[in-house]
């Protein structure tokens, strides 16, 4: 029987579409398209979100990589945050099963500065009753380990347990030490989902 419903952050509970917010800070498209890629889809990026880098260390590394665009690359390091927000559906699906009794887990890769933002700011995520965050113990999905680490934190049973996930190799993994998993595509998608399984 699920008691434990494990959620991720980004791109389940908010929303983070950082090439559409580029896209709609600058006007040229080639612009928009260096800055993801250096960015967004560097080893820093990455580097954030295992904690194995801050945030001051990556904007130099950026900005040495690019020094025609320090002022570009400084302005986005310092408001990307803002792009994060609610996914209303899944925070609406995230608050009905806490009312319904099922213990509520945060697991998700995400900066160190930026999840305390969040946190600061959204008091759905205080609902949670056990967070994981990759940064603040420098493991990352989908290395089984971060799961463990979940699982052990807070005395659950995997077989007790769903998680939530947009990524397929993070759902892999949890699957592969059992614990049942949906793969999120949208929240109307995860309610359907919750409900075939009798937890919504």
């Amino acid at each position: 029987m699920i008691k434990n419903v494990i959620f991720d952050i980004g791109r389940v509970l908010l929303d983070f579409e950082p090439f559409i917010y580029l896209n709609n800070l600058y006007s040229d498209s080639n612009l928009s398209k260096l800055l993801y890629e250096e960015i967004f889809c560097s080893k820093e990026w990455i580097g954030l979100d295992e904690g194995s880098i801050n945030d001051i260390d990556a904007v130099n590394i950026f900005c040495k990589r690019n020094p025609n665009y320090n002022k570009e690359i400084m302005q986005i390091m310092s408001n990307w945050t803002d792009i994060l927000s609610p996914i209303e559906g899944t925070v609406e699906v995230l608050e009905t099963l806490k009312k319904s009794n099922y213990k509520i887990y945060l697991l998700s890769n995400f900066h160190y500065n930026a999840f305390n933002q969040v946190y600061s700011k959204y008091k759905f995520l205080k609902l949670a009753n056990g967070i994981v965050i990759s940064s603040h113990i420098n493991l990352l999905k989908p290395n089984k380990e971060i799961y463990n680490h979940l699982l052990d934190k807070y005395s659950l049973k995997a077989s007790e347990s769903i998680f939530i996930d947009d990524t397929l190799a993070n759902i892999e993994a949890a699957k592969s030490i059992d614990i049942a998993t949906i793969h999120f595509k949208n929240s109307n998608q995860l309610k359907d989902d919750l409900k075939s399984l009798n937890l919504l």
